[in-house]
């Protein structure tokens, strides 16, 4: 089942404030295994709503039926914890209300509680494992990353997604949004094909006004120099909105956390209507050439 980016966002930011209550209460494979448990019931609940597209609202409402963070958190650290752990319960609030963990007192358990995340999870979690493992702070990395993307982005991004998908494999790192398989093929198939469009219909729409001049003026068409810059331009600028775009509507469709896959999905359709504009502009330049070449004829100058 897929759902709509708003409806992930729901479903994610429930689950991140349960996960951020149990992650000093449980150890590493106890949260683990609440997470998944938490995350199957989810799944379980929207798909008993019968719908093949459940919409917003029915999402939301298992959502609230589910209880507060608070609650799910309390039931998670009874059926996953070594014992019974009371965790204050507030009835009167929405799940979705909460956006941090109410103050609580600390617990006990025949283990030890894991020690506090090394970073927070901004994208996927690969700085962050790579953190820990190379003993860096999380922040240099990510400043790293930023100065090579600004070279050599396109290529990064495709070294980070092998990285997680690598990690996630081997069973390292994990993630609470579900990966999607029918958004990770269609979202930048669907962005290839626009730019391809765009692309190829500028073209076409150029070779048209050569045989409307040809065959309505019956005369070669004229050297329009500077005006004609789009035919000379259109493969490389189709080459560099591909390379670009390509793997940046890859990456949105990844399940990055913060609803950063959302704001990336945006700014690849940004991107794309930019690039129409470039191609819109570069044909409407080639049309006020040949103007400007028959109006010079007309008036003689």
């Amino acid at each position: 089942m897929e759902y709509t980016q708003k409806q992930q966002l729901y479903i994610s930011k429930y689950m991140q404030t349960v996960a951020d209550i149990l992650s000093e209460r449980l150890t590493k494979k106890q949260y683990d295994r609440a997470l998944s448990r938490l995350q199957a019931h989810i799944t379980e609940q929207i798909n008993g709503t019968g719908k093949v597209r459940p919409e917003d609202i029915d999402v939301l409402d298992v959502i609230r039926k589910m209880g507060t963070a608070q609650s799910q958190a309390a039931i998670l650290l009874r059926v996953c914890g070594d014992g019974e752990a009371s965790v204050p319960i507030d009835t009167r609030s929405s799940a979705l209300e909460e956006t941090a963990p109410k103050a609580a007192p600390k617990y006990a358990f025949s283990q030890a509680a894991p020690k506090k995340k090394e970073a927070v999870i901004v994208w996927l979690g690969v700085f962050s494992w790579l953190a820990v493992q190379w003993n860096l702070p999380v922040w240099a990395l990510r400043i790293l990353a930023v100065l090579v993307g600004a070279v050599l982005l396109p290529i990064l991004l495709f070294i980070y997604m092998g990285v997680y998908f690598w990690l996630r494999l081997s069973g390292r790192i994990t993630t609470v949004l579900p990966l999607s398989p029918v958004r990770l093929f269609f979202r930048p198939l669907l962005t290839v094909l626009m730019i391809g469009i765009i692309h190829f219909g500028a073209l076409y729409a150029i070779t048209l006004i050569y045989k409307a001049h040809d065959t309505w003026l019956d005369r070669a068409m004229p050297d329009l120099a500077e005006w004609a810059w789009f035919e000379m331009e259109a493969g490389r600028m189709f080459f560099w909105v591909l390379f670009l775009l390509f793997p940046l509507a890859l990456f949105s469709a990844m399940p990055l956390a913060n609803a950063w896959d959302y704001s990336l999905k945006r700014l690849t359709q940004a991107c794309v209507v930019l690039y129409a504009i470039a191609v819109s502009f570069g044909v409407a330049t080639f049309v006020t050439g040949i103007i400007l070449d028959f109006v010079r004829e007309f008036t003689g100058r």
